[in-house]
């Protein structure tokens, strides 16, 4: 049984072990899909990409290195459960809601994949610190995102300084930044078992600590490219949207969709961009701290 909890490369598994592997990655990320798509937190696109990036990581680092993606999502979905209301509202400023699609998948977790996939090929345990890395800023981002929002803070420019109206990207309140620094902590805690089965030992300072740093260094980054170089849009209204279009109703055509003005950054940079970019900042970052610290 040690042979198939302990983690290294792939070549390392004989063929028996390795079938369970592979079967029971599958099955573990049916399961998570579509429980997922039940309840409404992914798409079908959502939870197609969801069950390919599941399995990666799964197949590379076992069922510690899942157990780590699945603390990410059972948490992030709890908490985009929270505030209802006020989160209703703000899907007037988001691109997209609370369903992720197969974008947002891959924005949060291919980072993560591709270091698994590494470690399944290498096992080097670097590749461990990048995945935890990932993980850990796409938890530190979203717990920003679901806790910040509810709190009586007014947002401000991470920028300038400015006050922003809530849920836009680049705008950072202390609330927010603290539930930031709470979601990368959560991560390292949940990567005890994975760090008790790589090879080398318990490299927790090696490994934990850079993937806490940078993850929350992640969401810092960002919020930097959501301030900066991120679409925003301004409506009919003059309210800013990171929507290209909005829906208007006419008496005579129904619903009608219309452009909005672009008045900042890049219209291909999008929340998706830059989540995938700061989740492979974070990657990086994790592991040049453990190539420090090793």
């Amino acid at each position: 049984m040690r042979d198939f909890l302990i983690l290294g490369p792939l070549e390392n598994l004989n063929a028996a072990f390795l079938f369970i592997r592979i079967s029971a990655a599958v099955a573990a990320n049916l399961l998570l899909a579509y429980t997922a798509y039940r309840k409404g937190s992914v798409d079908g696109s959502g939870a197609a990409a969801g069950f390919g990036l599941g399995f990666a990581i799964y197949l590379g680092g076992g069922i510690s290195a899942w157990f780590v993606l699945g603390l990410f999502f059972v948490s992030s979905s709890l908490l985009s459960r929270l505030g209802k209301v006020q989160k209703t509202l703000l899907e007037k400023i988001h691109d997209k809601g609370s369903i992720r699609d197969a974008w947002q998948a891959g924005a949060n977790a291919a980072p993560a994949a591709a270091c698994m996939l590494g470690f399944a090929a290498t096992g080097s345990p670097m590749f461990a610190a990048g995945f935890l890395g990932s993980m850990a800023c796409a938890a530190s981002d979203t717990w920003a995102s679901e806790l910040g929002v509810l709190s009586g803070a007014r947002p401000r420019s991470i920028i300038s300084w400015k006050p922003l109206q809530k849920g836009q990207s680049g705008a950072v309140s202390i609330p927010g930044t603290l539930a930031s620094a709470a979601g990368a902590g959560t991560i390292a805690l949940g990567s005890v078992p994975l760090l008790y089965l790589l090879p080398g030992g318990f490299l927790w300072k090696a490994i934990a600590l850079p993937a806490a740093v940078s993850g929350f260094a992640g969401s810092l980054i960002d919020s930097v490219l959501g301030a900066t170089v991120q679409a925003l849009y301004e409506d009919s209204h003059g309210n800013y949207t990171e929507k290209r279009y909005e829906t208007l109703y006419s008496e005579n055509r129904g619903d009608i969709r219309i452009a909005t003005r672009l008045v900042k950054g890049y219209s291909w940079i999008t929340n998706d961009m830059v989540n995938i970019i700061s989740n492979a900042a974070s990657s990086l970052l994790a592991i040049t701290g453990y190539l420090i610290l090793s």
